[in-house]
């Protein structure tokens, strides 16, 4: 699998992507939804950085075409004495080419409240302008990696150059909307992020403005 990196769509929500690749072109894709859950775990040990409590990704969804099927696996939770892996929903939708579903993909996290709701009910709680940025911010998603996972080989070029684990949100220019570039700005700031991964850039890949950081996150999930 090629190196997998993140795109935040709130700054407790990201998808994940995975690509399994030969000869340069894309065999399949493995894309998870993920969302944080605060952690009683706090952080003592960064230098310059006061005290923090730590996150703990959890995969809700996870969608694969690895084999040719395509394949929605809704996850859920259950005691450990139960099943240690939790409940695997699993959806069939046939075989469908990396562009159709990555396209499908994108379509279905746009339900990422309901996907929440389904993993967890206690996740239910949403914050109104919250569920404003992560739509807004899923439309610009959808354009980011139907770029990067596109044939336009600027677009092969600035796949090859993100970093293992990479975690990026496609933000709007300033005269696009105001609101939301400082929502992500707010987002990309948190204090755990910083001191995890420094402070955020803005880069352009393709004609899409992404505010990115210099260093990867310790991956949990």
């Amino acid at each position: 699998m090629a190196n997998p990196f993140y795109v935040e769509f709130t700054g407790d929500d990201r998808i994940k992507f995975e690509s399994k690749t030969a000869g340069n072109k894309i065999k399949g894709l493995r894309i998870k939804y993920q969302t944080s859950i605060k952690t009683a775990k706090v952080n003592y040990s960064i230098v310059g950085v006061e005290p923090f409590f730590e996150y703990e990704w959890v995969t809700v969804v996870k969608y694969d075409n690895l084999k040719g099927e395509a394949i929605k696996d809704l996850m859920r939770p259950t005691p450990v004495a139960f099943s240690p892996h939790g409940l695997h929903i699993k959806e069939s939708w046939g075989m469908l080419d990396n562009s159709a579903f990555l396209e499908k993909v994108i379509s279905d996290i746009k339900t990422w409240v309901e996907l929440r709701i389904k993993y967890d009910p206690k996740l239910y709680s949403i914050d109104p302008e919250k569920k404003v940025m992560g739509d807004k911010n899923l439309e610009r998603t959808q354009l980011l990696v139907r770029y990067l996972f596109s044939e336009n080989p600027n677009a092969t070029l600035e796949m090859n150059k993100i970093y293992p684990n990479q975690s990026m949100i496609a933000v709007p220019r300033p005269e696009e909307d105001d609101w939301l570039l400082e929502q992500n700005s707010v987002a990309a700031n948190r204090i755990e992020k910083r001191a995890h991964m420094g402070d955020p850039d803005i880069i352009t890949l393709g004609q899409i403005r992404v505010l990115t950081y210099q260093k990867a996150m310790v991956e949990n999930i």
